[in-house]
């Protein structure tokens, strides 16, 4: 093993202590006691920087999804602590409210962090390795925009041993949200967030994995791919709903 090793979970168990201190159980984020204290945020993200990929290789695979989730989530905190407080664009205003991320241009596509010595945006890690590498649709629900439509961020670190029980209650409490999944027995229809809808490469990796023809073949491909994975996360009587009844 390379000099200073450490595992997957070691090294993901390293973002405990940060995530612990300045995000409470609904995935608030305390930012201005984290910009006070940003020193450790930055060396998180120092730590990131300096993982060597001769040790990353030998993570197991869940090891290694975990930690880019981490280093996604840690890296919007840093790209949203950086330019604390934010100052709103009028123009942005007319469509969000003045503390929201989306007023710092290229959070997502234009800023680079540093990850085992290469440059990375924020879209980078989620389409080309939690979606193109490791195709896993359920990262979209573990990785956190800032914003209160996306995904919840954790007060604890992804680790590789309880990945998929992390990852399964990301997801659940995600469909549980009433803007999310919404059945309307009366008008016939099922309200589902368009959260695959955001990019084409989200719907392209839903698709790839859930689109399969065994079940919803009379709605569209994404449409279909989506209701096949919404239905293991949701009650008994609603997926029967789902499996059973005609709907738009």
């Amino acid at each position: 093993t390379p000099q200073g090793y450490i595992g997957g979970d070691a090294f993901n168990l390293g973002f405990s202590k940060l995530l612990k201190e300045y995000v409470d159980t609904n995935g608030l984020v305390n930012y201005p006691r984290l910009r006070r204290f940003r020193l450790e945020l930055n060396n998180a993200a120092e730590n990131l920087c300096n993982l060597k990929p001769e040790v990353y290789i030998t993570w197991s695979r869940n090891e290694k999804i975990a930690f880019w989730i981490n280093a996604y989530n840690i890296c919007t905190l840093k790209g949203i602590v950086d330019n604390y407080p934010i100052t709103p664009s009028k123009f942005m205003l007319l469509f969000y409210p003045a503390n929201s991320v989306m007023h710092i241009q290229g959070l997502r596509d234009k800023t680079y962090f540093m990850i085992m010595g290469l440059q990375y945006t924020l879209e980078e890690i989620e389409r080309d390795q939690l979606l193109g590498r490791f195709e896993e649709p359920q990262a979209c629900f573990a990785v956190c925009y800032g914003t209160l439509g996306s995904a919840a961020l954790r007060p604890e670190p992804y680790i590789g041993k309880v990945l998929d029980e992390q990852m399964a209650e990301q997801v659940k409490d995600y469909f549980a949200r009433p803007g999310a999944f919404r059945i309307d027995e009366a008008g016939g229809g099922v309200h589902l967030s368009s959260i695959f809808k955001m990019y084409k490469w989200r719907e392209d990796a839903l698709v790839k994995k859930y689109g399969t023809n065994k079940l919803f073949r009379e709605h569209r491909d994404v449409d279909r791919a989506a209701l096949n994975f919404v239905k293991d996360y949701i009650s008994e009587q609603n997926e029967e709903f789902l499996t059973r009844k005609q709907y738009s």
